[in-house]
């Protein structure tokens, strides 16, 4: 069993900060400009997004199984995880619901001069009838004003089915990857079969995490020794790897790509752990404190700055638009939570859930 080290941990907190600056690079192009729809950048982005959000459920089974020989620990775990993770998923569902609602009630209200024709008014009204769903998600869907949550409720489901997976697991030593996709493809059958409307993005980013958090617990029950990858070639090595995967994405055609997907998977989420173990340095803490912060307020900056920049960079090239989006984006997240961490630290840890 691997044992956590103040080394390892700041290396675990610097991939989660690189992995959360990836995934709002991929954001960054996602859906916010028409141009950038049918473009390179978008499709190359989500390709370097594989090792993003997977290492966090690989660190995430990582960490969890580093405690499965001690009395109690999946109660203990359960605990925990309801104040770091479903606690702070309300708390973001909300403020997504809240924020984005009234920054487009503003706009149009600006526009029209009618309040009953904003968001705020339509969404409260038919909250009558739906009810909380479409702020909180329900089953396997997430808030449709902060869908990256849909990250934070899936981890909260594998680790409420983790002390089955994890005793089969370290009963079956080498064939815990193959058992893993496997049960990933059955997983992704259920959801298939519980929401026949879902599309091979979700049921691979399902597969995907799954894996991914599997292979973190691997990694902790039989460990090996990767002195060899703290050299700087094997960095280089792995940073190319990581751009050809992302390029294999780029040029699948999409029936392929969920077949793709756990492959390039495993190579991305390796690469990252690799090209930062080969790196001389480290995040600092109080920067990768702010990983949490980062990607639960990310979406909701962009959602912003889209009505804000046209203004400024009317007829720039979406290569322009999506450098400035990312730039910007990340600047103002990360500003922001180191200025609440010094003046409304209660608070700032709630919403990153003690982190």
């Amino acid at each position: 069993m691997v044992q956590m080290t103040e080394a390892l941990s700041k290396r675990l907190s610097t991939v989660a900060f690189i992995a959360t600056l990836v995934v709002v690079m991929c954001h960054s192009a996602f859906g916010f400009f028409q141009e950038a729809e049918v473009s390179a950048i978008r499709f190359f982005t989500s390709g370097c997004s594989l090792a993003a959000v997977a290492n966090f459920f690989f660190i995430s089974g990582f960490l969890l199984a580093l405690h499965v020989e001690q009395e109690g620990w999946w109660k203990r775990a359960l605990s925990k995880r309801v104040s770091t993770l479903l606690v702070p998923y309300l708390y973001w569902a909300v403020l997504g619901f809240l924020l984005i609602c009234v920054w487009r009630s503003i706009e149009i209200y600006i526009a029209q001069g009618d309040f009953t024709a904003t968001p705020l008014f339509r969404e409260c009204w038919m909250a009558k009838d739906l009810g909380l769903s479409r702020i909180f998600g329900f089953g396997f869907t997430t808030s449709l004003y902060n869908f990256p949550l849909w990250y934070v409720k899936c981890l909260f489901y594998f680790i409420l089915v983790s002390p089955p997976l994890f005793w089969l697991l370290r009963r079956s030593k080498g064939w815990g990857i193959l058992l893993s996709i496997g049960a990933g493809l059955l997983f992704i059958g259920v959801k298939a079969l519980h929401f026949p409307s879902v599309d091979f993005f979700d049921a691979g980013f399902s597969l995907q995490g799954f894996i991914a958090f599997i292979a973190g617990a691997m990694v902790a029950f039989y460990p090996r020794n990767f002195a060899w990858a703290e050299r700087w070639w094997v960095g280089v090595l792995a940073l190319l790897a990581w751009v050809l995967a992302a390029l294999a994405f780029l040029l699948i055609p999409p029936p392929w790509k969920l077949l793709w997907w756990p492959f390039g998977t495993a190579v991305e989420v390796a690469a990252l752990q690799i090209l930062v173990a080969a790196m001389p340095w480290r995040v600092p803490p109080v920067l990768g404190k702010c990983s949490f912060f980062i990607y639960g307020l990310h979406v909701l900056v962009l959602s912003c700055l889209q009505s804000v920049f046209p203004w400024f960079l009317p007829f720039a090239p979406d290569i322009v638009r999506f450098f400035a989006n990312f730039l910007v984006t990340s600047a103002l997240c990360i500003g922001l939570c180191l200025l609440m961490r010094r003046f409304f630290p209660k608070v700032t840890a709630a919403l990153c859930g003690g982190r």
